[in-house]
C-alpha cells in the first residue's frame, strides 16, 4: 500500500451521521449551500471537512430555522474569515520558520566545510536556490528538506530544534511546537536539554494525514501509540497497523512512511536516537 486513500462517505452514510434523510442533503445542494464532489459512477462523495460544513448547515437551517438566503451569506462570510485567518497565520509562521531555518542550514553547511555548489549538487537543486534558502528568501519543499537531512546525516527534526534548555521535567502540554510542514501533523518536543542524544516527540496526527513519502536517515526510532492508530510501512513490503497501547521499533535507515488511517486523531510518543 504505497498511498492510503482518503476516507470518503456516501450520501446515505452522511445522512445517518447527521440524523437527516438523504433528500435533505440534496436539497441543501440545490439551494447552493453546498456542492458535493462526485466520485466513480458520478456518485456524491464526502470527507470529514464536508461533514463538518454540513453539520453547520444543519444547525443553521433545522435547529435555528434560518432561511436559505441568510444561511448562504453567513457561510460565505464564515469561510472568507476562516481563510483570511489561516492565510495571516501561515504568512507569519512561514516568515519566522524561514528565518530560523536559514541560519541553521547555513551553519550546517559551514560546519561540514561544504560549498554551495557541493551541497546543491548533492540534493538536486541549483546553487542560487540553495543560497536563497540559506538567506531566508525562498521556501523549501518537504522533499528537499528530507534530502538535506540525509546529506548531513541528520534526522529531519534536527533542523527545527532550538538551542535547548536545562529543564529535565516538561509537562506533556508544555513541549515546544515543531512544524515540519506536514498537513494535519502537530508535534511537540518533549526533550529540551541541549546536547541530548535522543529526542522524544509528542505527535498528534489528524485522520488521513501523515508522511506518505518514503524516506530514510541515520539513527533508530521507537514509538508508542497513546490514542488512535497509525499504519506504518517499511521498505515498501512490510505493513504494521499500530493501535493504542502498541509500540514499534525500527532502524531509521529502512525506508519508511506512515499515515493515520482512522477516523479520529492519533496521539503517540516518538523517540529518536542517536540524535546529534
Amino acid at each position: 500500500m504505497k498511498n492510503a486513500e482518503k476516507l470518503v462517505f456516501t450520501i446515505q452514510q452522511v445522512a445517518r451521521i447527521l440524523d437527516v434523510v438523504p433528500g435533505t442533503i440534496r436539497n441543501w445542494e440545490r439551494e447552493q449551500l453546498f456542492i458535493a464532489r462526485r466520485g466513480k459512477n458520478n456518485y456524491r462523495i464526502y470527507d470529514f471537512k464536508d461533514i463538518s460544513l454540513l453539520k453547520r448547515i444543519k444547525e443553521l437551517s433545522i435547529e435555528r430555522r434560518l432561511n436559505y438566503d441568510i444561511i448562504r451569506q453567513m457561510l460565505i462570510t464564515e469561510i472568507a474569515e476562516q481563510k483570511a485567518r489561516l492565510e495571516d497565520n501561515a504568512v507569519e509562521k512561514a516568515a519566522g520558520a524561514r528565518k530560523f531555518l536559514s541560519r541553521k542550514w547555513r551553519q550546517m553547511r559551514l560546519e561540514a566545510n561544504k560549498t554551495l555548489e557541493e551541497v546543491s549538487s548533492a540534493v538536486g537543486i541549483s546553487p542560487s536556490y540553495l543560497s536563497k534558502i540559506e538567506n531566508g528568501h525562498a521556501n523549501i519543499s518537504f522533499e528537499i528538506l528530507e534530502r538535506l537531512a540525509e546529506f548531513y546525516g541528520q534526522n529531519i527534526l534536527f533542523f527545527f530544534e532550538e538551542n535547548g534548555t536545562t529543564r529535565k521535567q516538561i509537562g506533556i502540554t508544555e513541549g515546544t511546537p515543531v512544524d515540519i510542514g506536514l498537513a494535519g501533523v502537530h508535534i511537540r518536543n518533549l526533550v529540551a536539554i541541549k546536547d541530548a542524544h535522543l529526542k522524544a516527540m509528542l505527535y498528534s496526527v489528524e485522520p488521513q494525514c501523515g508522511n506518505v513519502h518514503d524516506h530514510s536517515h541515520f539513527g533508530e526510532e521507537f514509538l508508542h501509540v497513546l490514542e488512535g492508530e497509525i499504519l506504518f510501512t517499511l521498505n515498501d513490503n512490510e505493513e504494521y497497523r499500530l493501535r493504542a497501547g502498541d509500540s514499534f521499533f525500527f532502524h531509521s535507515k529502512e525506508k519508511h512512511r506512515w499515515i493515520n488511517p482512522g477516523e479520529k486523531t492519533a496521539r503517540l510518543i516518538w523517540i529518536y536516537s542517536p540524535f546529534p
